[in-house]
């Protein structure tokens, strides 16, 4: 499971619009366009979006309906035939996927022949969005049940939030504000630090470093110390981090890119640049009624 989650697992979205690559932009007046970006993205993300919290569980080979996205989290293994973005952004990552004729839009996949990949219900709903194909294969799909996070993590991304924002260029807090935003960051990369890595050693006799390459064995001594707590470092749900990142990155397609796909010129993880002016005032009335949610 682990495995396969790391198969799902995509960071934020960092890539430019193809269509303005290669271009200067000026924005004299500001006016027409600029530069948008969320609060606290995956902080947000922690706060009001549900996580898988319950073990997998083989599903039927076949995609799940929509209407249980919100309280199912699921792991698809899907071949695309004859895929095909319909917009100017591309969403699928060629290095995440294992295609045959594939187009790229530096790194990002415009057409394919066939796509082969591991996706979550998250990305699913986006790709549907952004590409159309001939027809689909479903090679695999797990299902657990979505929560939202345990109330003590809840608290305490509140707590690092409040003395974050609220120690910000306050003299004499330099100290709090700096400890805040770190341990802040690093809530989200504790989730997705990696459980299974080779190890690294430096050897005095050949002066150089030696690589003990991931075996079953090693992985079965390593799994049995994270059973025994005998190593602390890992406490949080390595899937917490994989949807962490992946609600923020599909928010971001949701919300920006494929309402004004043709305008959005460059985007990185939760922000945007866009030759049209937005106005969130709607947007940030939904954010407030999620978050009393």
């Amino acid at each position: 499971q682990y495995r396969t989650s790391m198969l799902c697992y995509a960071g934020g979205y960092t890539h430019a619009n193809r269509t303005w690559v290669n271009y200067t932009l000026y924005n004299d007046d500001g006016k027409h366009g600029g530069h948008y970006a969320y609060t606290s993205s995956y902080p947000f993300e922690m706060l009001t979006s549900k996580m898988p919290c319950t073990t997998w569980a083989y599903w039927k080979k076949e995609i799940p309906d929509e209407s249980l996205f919100e309280d199912h989290a699921f792991k698809m293994h899907l071949v695309f035939k004859k895929i095909k973005s319909e917009l100017q952004n591309t969403y699928i990552q060629y290095s995440h996927s294992d295609c045959v004729n594939a187009t790229c839009d530096n790194g990002r996949v415009i057409s394919a022949d066939y796509c082969d990949m591991w996706i979550t219900e998250l990305d699913y709903s986006v790709i549907k969005q952004a590409y159309t194909w001939e027809c689909v294969e479903v090679l695999e799909v797990w299902e657990a049940e979505k929560d939202y996070l345990p109330l003590p993590f809840v608290e305490y991304v509140l707590e690092l939030f409040h003395n974050k924002t609220a120690f910000k260029g306050v003299e004499g807090k330099e100290e709090e504000y700096k400890l805040a935003k770190a341990f802040l960051n690093s809530l989200y990369g504790m989730c997705v630090t990696a459980l299974l890595q080779a190890v690294i050693e430096w050897v005095d006799e050949i002066e150089d470093w030696k690589v003990h390459h991931i075996t079953d064995e090693l992985i079965k001594e390593h799994l049995e110390k994270l059973r025994m707590w005998k190593d602390k470092r890992y406490f949080l749900n390595y899937d917490w981090g994989v949807w962490i990142a992946n609600g923020a990155r599909c928010r971001l397609w949701n919300d920006l890119i494929i309402p004004y796909d043709k305008h959005v010129m460059y985007s990185d993880t939760d922000s945007i640049f866009t030759d049209i002016a937005i106005d969130f005032t709607e947007y940030n009335k939904k954010i407030y009624e999620r978050i009393e949610k």
